[in-house]
């Protein structure tokens, strides 16, 4: 029974919110097999302003770039050792993408990529969906974040991204979240990052499409080829 409270509680709060996407997204993902519709919003943030947010009590907490020996042993920390994970992130390590590492004693518990001039988002997996989001040259992006599940909610992703941001000060910084991870949501705007865009994707069976919203205005509906990149610029000059 509180279950199905909350469930109505929770639908309630989407209409009062006038969140029509990420209802009909909760209903059909919930009620259809994933096979046949599945559908994702995605926020684009952009930093607006480097706020002075608590880091939580991390004092305890080594945050540093890694190479490739400390991504290897990051992914066994965090990862249980999966060679598919390791081998995924080695390729990160080689295209020149930075792992920004938190480290509790000898352990790694927390991580997040910093990427430059453009991100690589997926959606259902790396052999599915691809969006590249490019931005002004030199830009950053932050993604692939991951913190341990009993270090979560204790300030550790703003410790991370507050170095990436004092590392690079003059850098203008995204990212993207889900729409649905609520605890994410919050990190971003506490530390100064304010939604600049959405991405709502639908997949019926195999045809995909995506529609891209860039500060309030329709910048394009893209249909998604499996597996191939889909290019999505991220300018105010942008046709």
């Amino acid at each position: 029974m509180n279950k199905v409270f909350r469930g109505f509680a929770r639908i309630g709060s989407l209409l009062r919110r006038r969140r029509f996407f990420l209802l009909g997204q909760a209903i059909a993902n919930k009620m259809l097999p994933s096979c046949v519709l599945r559908m994702n919003q995605t926020i684009l943030y952009k930093l607006s302003r480097k706020s002075c947010c608590s880091e939580g009590n991390n004092a305890n907490i080594e945050v540093f770039r890694g190479d490739r020996q400390s991504v290897r042993k990051m992914v066994r920390d965090l990862y249980n050792n999966d060679p598919k994970t390791l081998a995924f992130y080695e390729h990160f390590y080689e295209q020149g993408f930075e792992p920004w590492i938190a480290q509790q004693g000898n352990v790694a518990v927390g991580v997040v990529w910093l990427f430059t001039d453009s991100y690589l988002a997926v959606w259902e997996g790396y052999d599915a969906w691809l969006l590249r989001f490019y931005a002004d040259p030199g830009a950053k992006f932050l993604g692939n974040a991951f913190v341990s599940p009993q270090r979560r909610g204790q300030g550790l992703f703003t410790l991370m991204t507050n170095c990436c941001l004092t590392t690079y000060p003059e850098a203008d910084f995204y990212s993207t979240v889900e729409a649905t991870n609520t605890p994410s949501i919050l990190s971003h705007k506490k530390i100064g990052f304010q939604p600049c865009g959405t991405v709502r994707s639908i997949r019926f069976f195999q045809q995909a499409f995506c529609l891209v919203v860039w500060k309030r205005r329709i910048i394009g509906l893209f249909r998604l080829r499996k597996g191939k990149e889909t290019d999505i610029t991220l300018s105010d000059n942008n046709p």
